[in-house]
């Protein structure tokens, strides 16, 4: 005859050691944790991406733009998302790819402003040297004039004055007709003040030979 109390013992350790059992076996919950520790071990923090992710924007970047920058960054990094399954280097990139993305405007305009400035330089070189053209023309029509002119002419005084108004007054707008004009205007008023002089001399010739009679 078996002993009641013996078979309860029995039957308690069978069940201690199946509970013991129990207890020591992972779960798949358990599992999936620790493999997810496992996997995020060594990965950046969510908020060390964000701030790489400010960082790694272009030096210059205006104060407005990083701001936007700073604040699609912490809608987009999330702990979710990051860090991601894999390597540092995959988390990283895809913050990058993301900041190139946000600041893709920015680039694109700021690209558009220098594309414009550079037009503007340049335009400004062609009328500049236009003008430079058309006063070298203005000064080989003077030279021109000037090979007819007699000794005594005052042709310094003319090259002087010719150079300082071709200088003054041509534009990059004008052509090779306004200049001559302009040219062939300073140059009559010489030769009205010596139709002047002439006319004085004869006077006076005229007076001393009333006199003489």
């Amino acid at each position: 005859m078996s002993n009641p109390l013996r078979r309860r013992t029995r039957r308690l350790g069978h069940t201690l050691q199946q509970i013991g059992l129990t207890a020591t076996m992972p779960t798949a919950y358990g599992v999936a944790v620790s493999r997810a520790r496992e996997d995020c071990r060594g990965l950046p923090r969510p908020d060390t991406l964000i701030t790489g992710g400010v960082l790694a924007a272009r030096w210059g970047l205006p104060e407005e733009w990083r701001g936007k920058l700073q604040a699609d960054l912490e809608e987009y990094v999330t702990i979710e998302w990051f860090p991601m399954a894999g390597s540092a280097t995959s988390a990283s990139t895809a913050i990058r790819h993301h900041v190139d993305a946000v600041l893709a405007p920015y680039h694109n305009a700021k690209k558009k402003e220098e594309e414009r400035e550079r037009a503007r330089e340049a335009a400004a070189r062609a009328a500049e040297e236009r003008r430079c053209a058309l006063i070298s023309y203005g000064c080989q029509l003077l030279e021109n004039e000037l090979a007819s002119w007699a000794s005594d002419d005052p042709k310094d005084e003319a090259r002087r004055e010719v150079d300082l108004v071709l200088r003054a007054e041509v534009r990059p707008d004008w052509d090779e007709q306004k200049v001559r004009e302009l040219v062939t205007e300073l140059l009559d008023q010489y030769e009205e003040d010596d139709d002047g002089d002439d006319e004085e001399v004869d006077d006076d010739d005229d007076r001393e030979g009333e006199f003489d009679d």
